[in-house]
């Protein structure tokens, strides 16, 4: 085999977090074979998926073990969460520590793999794609040329966050001024109608 396959870390799996199992619709990962996905109709977060070479990944029980097609499934949370706390930390291939597509993946079965070389762990589902369909993220992402491309610290970019939220905040409003100005961030407690100001300094982009 000579085209690499799409697997499972546990930075794809990470998504189950953000799950929103109030929407039953959405209450899954959507995984392919380039990318895993979640969504609830108000926020999306993608992030592309490690390619393995297949000839490299240990055979388990079966001589066949990983499944070589394309793969677009819709992962529900329970399922995604299991295979998280199935995936292996301490191995001495890096190459275990993801969660590969099973060979019996195919029409509506479903099979993710984890492997620790001693430990053979398949977790298989049936998935429907007429009854499940997930939002189609595609259509909304932009694809013009953005008007202002700005670098921000995650870390420092929370720490406000999780203030303003202390603070019952529920609306935050980023100013922007330009690509290496000071961002303003405003947000009000609609109760006792304090206001919050906050000043973030941009990273340099690399």
């Amino acid at each position: 085999m000579n085209e690499t396959v799409g697997v499972l870390n546990k930075f794809s799996l990470a998504l189950t977090a953000l799950v929103d199992r109030k929407v039953s619709h959405v209450a899954a990962l959507h995984a392919t074979s380039d990318y895993t996905e979640v969504s609830n109709g108000r926020y999306a977060l993608r992030i592309s998926n490690v390619q393995i070479d297949p000839d490299e990944y240990p055979n388990g029980p079966n001589k066949e073990t990983i499944y070589e097609g394309k793969i677009d499934v819709v992962l529900p949370a329970d399922i995604a969460a299991k295979i998280q706390s199935n995936l292996p930390v301490k191995v001495s291939l890096p190459i275990l520590k993801n969660a590969i597509p099973g060979v019996n993946t195919g029409g509506n079965n479903v099979e993710f793999i984890t492997y620790d070389l001693q430990v053979w762990g398949p977790i298989r589902y049936k998935t429907d794609p007429d009854e499940r369909v997930y939002p189609n993220i595609d259509a909304v992402i932009p694809t013009d040329v953005p008007m202002l491309i700005v670098g921000l610290d995650p870390d420092y970019l929370i720490r406000l966050m999780q203030q303003f939220k202390k603070n019952g905040v529920t609306l935050a409003k980023f100013e922007f001024y330009g690509v290496e100005k000071v961002i303003k961030i405003t947000g009000k407690n609609p109760d006792t109608e304090q206001e919050l100001t906050a000043l973030l300094m941009p990273q340099t982009l690399k």
